[in-house]
């Protein structure tokens, strides 16, 4: 995340299941950017870069990741 300015701008990864189409998982990735872009006037852009979740990550019956489990 970076500042310029007063506006906000957003890298963030998240992790889906590997096992879903291009298009599902870029259809989840365009929900979060969108989520988050709705959320606060001061955020310009969200840059949302998907991955395979790992494999303790817990993924809900559409694909996202809805827990994150940490192995640090």
């Amino acid at each position: 995340t970076r500042m310029f300015g007063n506006k906000i701008y957003i890298d963030l990864e998240i992790g889906v299941d590997g096992n879903l189409t291009l298009k599902e998982a870029h259809r989840i990735a365009e929900r979060v950017h969108d989520e988050l872009e709705k959320k606060d006037e001061k955020i310009k852009h969200v840059m949302v870069h998907v991955n395979p979740a790992v494999e303790d990550d817990i993924i809900s019956e559409d694909g996202e990741v809805v827990e994150v489990n940490n192995k640090e």
